[in-house]
C-alpha cells in the first residue's frame, strides 16, 4: 500500500501558477530577479513569452498585480439608515423605459452561490485566455486598471445563456464573485480569511500573496494566490486529510467527496465540482480522486484511497490547461499504482 501520503516535487524551481479551481492558484519566488525580466500582463495572456521570461516573470507574480499580504486595520463605519422606502423610480435609458427593477436585475440576479461554485451560472462568458476580446481578457483589462469596483461592474453587465443551473461553462468571472460573496460574508479580505481560517494553522514555510483588483480593493477570487510547492502540498495534505488538522475537524465533514465529485448539469454529468476537477472515469486507480489545474500545467492531484496527494508546478508557454505535450493524470496513475 501507499504510504500516508506522497508529494510529487515535479518543479524544482518555484514557478508562478494559474490555478482556476480551490483557491485559484499561483505561485511565486522570492529570490530576486531584475526588473526587465518580468513580462506584463498582458504578454502573460498572450502567451508570447520565452521560457525564461516566462519562469522568471511567474516566480514574482506579485509584480503583475497589487497583493495583500494578509492584513487590514480599521472599523466599517455604518450608514445612516434611511427615514422612508425609497419612492417609485422611472427613467429612460436608449429611449427604453425602466424602473428600479430594471436597473437593479441583471445577468447574476438569481444565481445562487452553487450555481457559480459549479460554473453553471449559465451567464455568458467567453475563457478564452489568448483572444483579446474574450471576456476573460477584458476582465484583464479592467484589472489593469486597477479601478475598485471594474469588475463586478462588467459581471453585472453580462448577457444569460440560459437559465441558471442548467449550462456548464467555464468562467474565472463566476470565480471573482465567489471571492466576492466570500469577502461580504466574512467581512473581510480574503488574504485574511485565509490566513486566519487556514494558512496560520498548517504550518507553512512563508507567506502567501494574493492579487487584488486594485491597492487596498477586492481580493481576486479567480487568481493569484502566491505561495511555495511546498506550501502547497501542504494545503494537499490537508485536503488529502479530508479537512481534519491535528484531530480538529476544520472543513464539514464530506465537503471535499462532494467538492470533488461529478455533478447533474442542464440533465448532463459534468465533470466538474465545487471549483475542483474530478478525474473522469477510466483508469479505476482514480476512483474518487480529483485536482486543481492551472492554466499554465499546474495541478493539485487528490486520490483519498489511495492516500495520495501529488502536486506539479509549470510554466507552459500558452495559458490553457490542456495544453502540455503530455497528459497529467496517466502519469499520476502511474506513480499511485508505483506505490502500491
Amino acid at each position: 500500500m501507499p504510504p500516508e501520503s506522497f508529494f510529487a516535487r515535479i518543479a524544482i524551481r518555484r514557478v508562478s501558477v494559474g490555478f482556476t479551481a480551490v483557491f485559484c492558484l499561483a505561485v511565486y519566488l522570492s529570490a530576486s530577479a531584475p526588473a526587465q525580466q518580468y513580462a506584463g500582463a498582458r504578454q502573460v495572456f498572450d502567451g508570447r513569452m520565452l521560457p525564461g521570461l516566462e519562469v522568471s516573470t511567474f516566480e514574482h507574480s506579485e509584480t503583475l498585480f497589487p497583493v495583500n499580504t494578509v492584513a487590514r486595520g480599521g472599523s466599517v463605519r455604518p450608514l445612516p439608515q434611511a427615514s422612508a422606502p425609497l419612492p417609485e423610480i422611472r427613467f429612460t435609458s436608449h429611449g427604453t423605459a425602466c424602473d428600479l427593477y430594471d436597473y437593479l436585475t441583471h445577468a447574476y440576479d438569481t444565481v445562487t452561490v452553487r450555481d457559480m461554485l459549479l460554473m453553471a451560472s449559465a451567464v455568458k462568458w467567453d475563457e478564452t485566455y489568448t483572444d483579446p476580446k474574450s471576456d476573460r481578457r477584458k476582465v484583464l483589462d479592467l484589472q489593469l486598471t486597477g479601478k475598485p469596483g471594474s469588475i463586478i461592474g462588467y459581471m453585472k453587465a453580462l448577457p444569460r445563456a440560459g437559465e441558471h443551473g442548467t449550462i456548464w461553462n467555464y468562467s474565472t468571472g463566476d470565480s471573482f464573485l465567489v471571492g466576492a460573496v466570500i469577502e461580504g460574508a466574512v467581512h473581510k479580505p480574503l488574504a485574511q480569511y485565509l490566513s486566519e481560517t487556514l494558512w496560520s494553522k498548517l504550518g507553512m514555510e512563508q507567506d502567501a500573496t494574493w492579487w487584488l483588483e486594485s491597492p487596498g480593493g477586492m481580493g481576486l477570487g479567480g487568481s493569484g494566490l502566491g505561495a511555495t510547492l511546498h506550501d502547497y502540498a501542504r494545503f494537499a495534505q490537508f485536503v488529502l486529510d479530508d479537512g481534519v488538522l491535528d484531530g480538529k475537524r476544520i472543513v464539514p465533514e464530506g465537503w471535499f467527496r462532494e467538492a470533488g465529485s461529478p455533478h447533474r448539469i442542464g440533465g448532463k454529468m459534468q465533470d466538474y465540482g465545487y471549483l475542483w476537477w474530478p478525474i473522469p472515469a477510466g483508469d479505476p486507480i482514480h476512483q474518487g480522486a480529483f485536482q486543481a489545474i492551472g492554466i499554465f500545467g499546474q495541478h493539485i492531484y487528490i486520490n483519498p484511497r489511495e492516500k495520495l496527494a501529488i502536486v506539479v508546478l509549470s510554466a507552459r508557454s500558452k495559458p490553457a490547461s490542456d495544453s502540455g505535450p503530455i497528459n497529467d493524470v496517466p502519469f499520476f496513475a502511474a506513480v499511485a499504482r508505483a506505490l502500491h
